[in-house]
C-alpha cells in the first residue's frame, strides 16, 4: 500500500517536472539583449514564456522627460515573434509590431510624456507559444563632454 502511494506521488511529480522543464528557455535571452543595450542604463527585464494564445502583462513606473529604450528578444523568431505593447491608461504608447507595415522591431525608443504606471503587455504574434525577454533601459543621453 505504501509503495503504491509513493509510486503515484513520484509519477505525478515527474510529469509536473516535465511541464516545468518544457517552459524554460533554451538559451539565456538576457545575455543576448545585454549585448544590444550598449551604453543604455539597464532598469528591468521581463522574461516572457507563454503558451499558445496566452498573454501576460507587467507594470513599470516611468518618469516624465526620460528617454526610454525597450529591447525585445524572441528565442526562436522563425517560429514565434514576441510582441510588446506599452500602454498608459489604455492608450497605446509604443509597440514592437506595426500591423500597417507588418514589421517587427527589436528596439523601441520613446520619451515619457507623463510620470505614472505603464502597462507592458506581451503576446506572441498569431498566438504562437514562445520564450523570450523584454528589457527596459534608460537611453544614454547624447551629451558632449567638455575638456577640462
Amino acid at each position: 500500500m505504501y509503495f503504491r502511494k509513493t509510486f503515484k506521488f513520484v509519477f505525478v511529480a515527474l510529469i509536473a517536472l516535465a511541464f516545468v522543464a518544457n517552459a524554460q528557455c533554451k538559451d539565456n535571452p538576457l545575455k543576448n539583449i545585454l549585448t544590444l543595450i550598449g551604453e543604455s542604463n539597464f532598469i528591468k527585464d521581463y522574461k516572457v514564456v507563454l503558451g499558445r494564445d496566452e498573454t501576460s502583462s507587467q507594470q513599470a513606473l516611468l518618469t516624465r522627460g526620460v528617454k526610454y529604450k525597450v529591447y525585445v528578444h524572441s528565442e526562436d523568431e522563425a517560429k514565434a515573434r514576441l510582441v510588446c505593447n506599452i500602454e498608459s491608461a489604455g492608450r497605446l504608447i509604443a509597440s514592437s509590431y506595426d500591423p500597417k507595415t507588418n514589421k517587427f522591431y527589436q528596439e523601441l525608443e520613446f520619451v515619457c510624456m507623463k510620470t505614472g504606471m505603464y502597462d507592458f503587455k506581451f503576446n506572441y504574434f498569431k498566438g504562437f507559444a514562445g520564450c523570450g525577454m523584454v528589457v527596459l533601459a534608460i537611453a544614454k543621453p547624447n551629451v558632449a563632454l567638455k575638456p577640462n
